[in-house]
């Protein structure tokens, strides 16, 4: 896979960078064609999309195209100090007008040397005969890319979202633009309503056969003004949790062939129009977690499309994710390839386990030094892997997991009380801290909290009954000044936060109490 810096997938970024030995950036550029898919006045579409046809912010209030260039490459050479762009025709259907506008368009933006391709972005039914034999001459000029509007291939939720084409037209439409020698990219949609992960595995198997030559991937946003926001406000329909969102890229993208370049894994929309999913970690937070999770699960883009063209790699495919029903014991992390060797653990006399973690060197480790136990791996992040776990179904829970000052995301009191709700009555938690804070966690939830040690480590085990052979810790009164700062739990209210920002929400509230 042909990249300039170190990523689990080919981004759109180092793909231009390789293709024309610099960075392009995108200049997006609104031609106000219109839709096919709406009525005069303006209304109809497709139920997920804004009145503004998702418009970029930066062509908005600016009347010519003229203005909109000068704009976006303002901002564009300010920011990122650029030189050479990509024209990207982005609102509603940039084919849906007379040839003769398009080439008037198209031809006078070119004529600026700045420019070294341009993205068209259209639906998979306006596309004509006329219209693909002029973009294959244009594309003798400059590189065309048509991003295709597709989000999904089944039928029924095209239907649903009243897209106005069927999966049938979408294939013929990028077959047609491979036949006329232009690059298509296919924009999805994953959590349309309806959708399930199994719909998502067959659109990437489908579109892995077919000549695409780059995917752009959007999270279902609900924008203001539209017909999913009135579903949305009667509970019809859900959005994605950003870790559940998560694993179907990294899915999504394990079955898309490593040479397609990746134009986008998320979406974005402004405070202003979005109504949800309103993801309590940025951007920037989301990409570093998708990009960590799948070096340390050590998977890549197209992974399972080379596993499936050999057979006899199949049996690679599954991450040894099993049904927990009859695992009693789960391992929160996997830091300590030998913690199963200690005392304490080896006296719960658990033959099962089921580990959840995402660093699976780690995980295999810990399998190499315990060849005697037998161990099923959901290779995930613990935060929603735990989502798999019944309630009240674990007689024993380890965490073995780094020191909380370099990662507290596994100790905060959202996530203790999930970990609380999954515990048998007569159940423990042994955990490698001894940290007040999460002390402090468990008595408020009605646990009693031990001193123990896990080989040389400081350790608790936490219990909902009293147990006579071990010294306990005294429950901690945060009332008290002396305590008022080291009890001050760690918050994590989505379940998604990274360390760095439960750390400094912590710090925030330990501050806050100190200037009381």
């Amino acid at each position: 896979m042909p990249q300039t810096t170190a990523q689990p997938y080919l981004s759109f970024k180092n793909y231009l960078a390789d293709r024309y030995g610099q960075s392009l950036y995108r200049i997006p550029i609104d031609l106000d064609f219109g839709c096919p898919n709406r009525n005069k006045d303006g209304s109809g579409g497709c139920t997920f999309c804004s009145l503004d046809g998702s418009r970029a912010v930066q062509t908005l209030n600016q009347i010519t195209i003229e203005q909109q260039i000068v704009k976006a490459k303002d901002f564009a050479q300010s920011r990122y100090d650029a030189k050479s762009y990509i024209a990207y025709f982005q609102a509603y259907t940039s084919t849906f007008a007379p040839l003769s506008k398009q080439r008037e368009y198209y031809e006078s933006v070119i004529k600026d040397p700045s420019f070294k391709a341009v993205s068209i972005g259209t639906r998979p039914d306006c596309l004509s005969k006329t219209v693909i034999n002029y973009l294959a001459e244009l594309n003798q000029t400059i590189d065309v890319w048509i991003e295709l509007g597709l989000q999904t291939i089944h039928d029924d939720t095209l239907d649903k979202i009243n897209r106005g084409h069927d999966w049938a037209c979408s294939r013929d439409a990028i077959l047609r633009l491979n036949d006329a020698g232009l690059k298509t990219a296919a924009h999805v949609i994953l959590g349309l309503p309806g959708e399930t992960p199994e719909h998502y595995k067959q659109t990437a198997e489908t579109l892995a056969q077919l000549p695409i030559h780059a995917v752009k991937i959007h999270n279902l946003h609900i924008l203001k003004n539209t017909a999913m926001a009135d579903d949305y406000a009667q509970d019809k329909i859900s959005v994605l949790h950003p870790f559940e969102y998560g694993n179907h890229v990294i899915d999504f993208m394990r079955r898309t062939p490593a040479d397609r370049p990746m134009m986008r894994v998320m979406t974005d929309t402004s405070d202003e129009q979005l109504i949800a999913p309103r993801w309590s970690i940025s951007k920037g937070q989301f990409m570093t977690w998708l990009h960590t999770q799948m070096q340390e699960r050590q998977v890549e883009q197209g992974d399972l499309v080379k596993a499936i063209e050999n057979k006899a790699l199949i049996s690679q495919l599954s991450d040894k994710t099993q049904s927990s029903h009859n695992i009693s014991a789960l391992m929160i992390g996997s830091f300590h390839a030998k913690l199963m060797q200690s005392q304490i653990v080896q006296e719960q006399r658990v033959s099962d386990w089921k580990i959840l973690d995402f660093h699976k060197q780690s995980i295999d480790e810990i399998v190499a030094a315990n060849l005697d136990v037998e161990f099923c791996v959901s290779i995930n992040d613990p935060r929603y892997s735990f989502s798999e776990i019944s309630e009240g179904s674990c007689d024993f829970l380890l965490w073995n997991t780094n020191a909380i000052a370099f990662d507290s995301t596994y100790y905060s009191g959202e996530f203790l009380k999930l970990a609380a709700d999954k515990l048998k009555d007569e159940g423990c938690v042994i955990m490698c801290t001894r940290d007040r804070a999460v002390i402090a966690i468990w008595q408020q939830l009605g646990f009693h909290v031990y001193q123990t040690m896990l080989g040389n480590i400081y350790s608790i085990l936490v219990t909902r009954h009293k147990r006579g052979d071990l010294d306990q810790i005294q429950g901690t009164d945060i009332s008290q000044k002396q305590h008022s700062s080291v009890c001050v739990p760690y918050h994590d209210p989505d379940l998604c936060w990274p360390h760095s920002k439960i750390i400094r929400s912590r710090e925030q509230a330990i501050q806050l109490r100190k200037n009381i």
